[in-house]
C-alpha cells in the first residue's frame, strides 16, 4: 500500500506536469497562429501597390518598361506603407507622380500628384511622404526667358514664345528694356529700372490720353526716347 501511495504520487505529479506542457504547447501554438493571421491581414509592400490600384483603375498600367517608363516606389511608415506611382522621362526626371499612403487597415489615403512644369524642374532625391523632389544643393534651370509677347504685363519661363502676332500693342516698345531672372528656383520678371520707367510713362500716356488712341501711341514713342 505504502508502494502504490507514493507511486500515485508520482503519477499525479508526472500527469500535472505532462499536461501542463500540453497547455503550453497549445497555447504557444495558438499565439503563433494569431500572430501568423495578423501579420498576413497587415498590410505589405506587395499588396499596397495592388490595394491603391484597385481603387484608382488609371493606374493599372503601373510598372511598365514603355516609354516613357512608369515604376512603383514604396516606403514603409508605422501603421502602413507610402505608394508613388513614378512615370519617368528623358531631360525631365520625374514627369508625373501620384502619391498614397496605405495604412494597415487596408485604408488609401492620396497624397497628392506632383507634376512639375517642364521648363522649371527640381533635380534631386523624391519624396513620397512630401510628394516632391528634395532638390540637390545646386537647383537647375535650363534657361530663363520672356515667353510673352506684347504688353506691359510680360511673363517668363524656360522657353522664348514659339509665334507672336505682328499686331502691335502698348507697352511693346517697353520690351526691349525686360529682363527675367531665377528667384527661389522660379524663373519670373526681374526689376529693371529702365523698364519700370518705361512702362510708369507708357502708363501715363494711357491715362492722359484715354480718349486719343492716336495721341496715346504718340506719347508712348517718348517714353522709349523715339
Amino acid at each position: 500500500m505504502v508502494y502504490f501511495s507514493i507511486y500515485m504520487k508520482i503519477s499525479w505529479k508526472w500527469t500535472i506536469l505532462i499536461c501542463a506542457l500540453v497547455f503550453c504547447d497549445a497555447f504557444v501554438i495558438y499565439r503563433y497562429s494569431v500572430e501568423k493571421k495578423q501579420k498576413e491581414d497587415l498590410v505589405s509592400e506587395e499588396t499596397a501597390p495592388e490595394i491603391v490600384k484597385s481603387i484608382y483603375t488609371d493606374l493599372m498600367e503601373y510598372p511598365s518598361v514603355t516609354i516613357p517608363p512608369k515604376l512603383i516606389q514604396t516606403k514603409q511608415a508605422p501603421g502602413g506603407w507610402y505608394v508613388g506611382f513614378i512615370q519617368e522621362g528623358v531631360e525631365q526626371p520625374i514627369l508625373t507622380a501620384h502619391c498614397f499612403f496605405v495604412n494597415d487597415q487596408k485604408s488609401v489615403t492620396k497624397i497628392g500628384l506632383y507634376a512639375p512644369d517642364e521648363s522649371n524642374f527640381t533635380i534631386g532625391a523624391f519624396s513620397i511622404p512630401d510628394c516632391s523632389v528634395i532638390p540637390n544643393e545646386t537647383p537647375v534651370q535650363k534657361q530663363c526667358v520672356m515667353n510673352s509677347c506684347h504688353g506691359l504685363n510680360y511673363t517668363c519661363g524656360g522657353e522664348p514664345p514659339r509665334g507672336c502676332t505682328e499686331i502691335y500693342m502698348l507697352g511693346d516698345a517697353c520690351l526691349k528694356y525686360a529682363t527675367c531672372g531665377i528667384a527661389q528656383h522660379t524663373c519670373q520678371p526681374t526689376e529693371n529700372e529702365r523698364f519700370s520707367t518705361c512702362r510708369s510713362c507708357v502708363e501715363a500716356c494711357m491715362k492722359d490720353n484715354s480718349k486719343d488712341s492716336k495721341k496715346t501711341y504718340t506719347c508712348e514713342k517718348k517714353c522709349v526716347g523715339e
